[in-house]
């Protein structure tokens, strides 16, 4: 699978989601043209994943290899890294191989794996850009050898909706996502029995009440909150994987709210991304189908924003 487009259209935060969901393995390659008050970030990334988890960034317009920046600071010497660069190593990553030679530290390398992910919270605040995403097979012995960078590779993970999560309790400019944030007026839906990450207090409450049927207004009346810092919690915990949000309409013959959840369909797209299908399908009874239904939902918007 390969897409591509336009940050406008497609933004970094559901990208995330898209891969995350799918537990896709591959490489984002990311161009931003403009990042308005943070020319720093302007550049080319390629960031690569492995099962929906992020395994390393490579800032192409500023390169500096894992080995030199393990170098500079003064973990290894000049000596012992040129050797290494020039040794044909074996398909690891580089940081496991270096742990597993008593060269580097865990908590060495946790840290580079973290200057890693901060480069990646802030291409949130970047709003214009565009993107490739080129899918790989985990088990294709070519992919492996030719195609994963292993040497710029700590051997540290995260999944991508993690990063989501924490990106958007960073985010300062909210300009930028304002047209993602869920209505008001609709409800969430629990995707998952129980959050795989660790909330904040507000996400928590938010969470809670998250029953399919309670609007966000209402959440933010019952846990005193503004309705903006409810749906802010909100689209953290859709674009962790964590909840749906979902319309409401209201019955006449009844004064309790109710969900109205048009049934969604399956896609299936060409090699050549000519055509799209659509096959409609009941609404998911458990928490492994909704999942599945919320990817699909995010290919299908987007495949239709593209091809019409």
């Amino acid at each position: 699978m390969t897409i591509s487009g336009f940050l406008e259209s497609f933004s970094f935060p559901e990208l995330l989601r898209l891969i995350d969901l799918g537990s896709k393995s591959g490489r984002l390659i990311l161009q931003v043209r403009s990042a308005e008050n943070k020319p720093q970030l302007m550049g080319l990334y390629h960031i690569w994943f492995q099962e929906g988890r992020l395994v390393t960034v490579i800032n192409r317009s500023h390169y500096q290899s894992l080995i030199t920046q393990i170098e500079n600071r003064g973990w290894l010497s000049p000596f012992v890294s040129r050797r290494i660069a020039n040794s044909r190593l074996p398909d690891i990553p580089l940081g496991s191989y270096l742990e597993e030679k008593k060269l580097i530290t865990q908590q060495q390398l946790n840290y580079l794996f973290q200057t890693q992910i901060a480069q990646v919270y802030q291409l949130f605040e970047v709003p214009v850009g565009c993107f490739l995403f080129h899918e790989i097979s985990p088990q294709s012995d070519l992919d492996k050898k030719k195609r994963i960078p292993w040497l710029e590779m700590t051997g540290k993970s995260i999944r991508a909706a993690e990063i989501s999560l924490n990106a958007l309790r960073l985010q300062k400019n909210w300009d930028i996502l304002a047209e993602q944030l869920p209505e008001s007026s609709y409800a969430l839906t629990k995707l998952v029995k129980q959050p795989y990450f660790k909330l904040i207090p507000l996400e928590w409450q938010v969470w809670e009440l998250a029953d399919g049927q309670m609007p966000l207004k209402t959440i933010a009346g019952e846990i005193n909150q503004p309705v903006l810092n409810v749906q802010k919690a909100a689209l953290s915990l859709i674009m962790a994987g964590l909840v749906d949000e979902m319309p409401i309409v209201y019955s006449t013959s009844a004064t309790k709210y109710k969900s109205d959840r048009p049934n969604l369909s399956l896609v299936h797209v060409s090699p050549k991304n000519s055509t799209i299908t659509t096959t409609a399908e009941n609404q998911p009874s458990n928490q492994e189908d909704r999942l599945k239904v919320s990817f699909l939902k995010t290919v299908i918007d987007f495949l239709r924003s593209k091809f019409g």
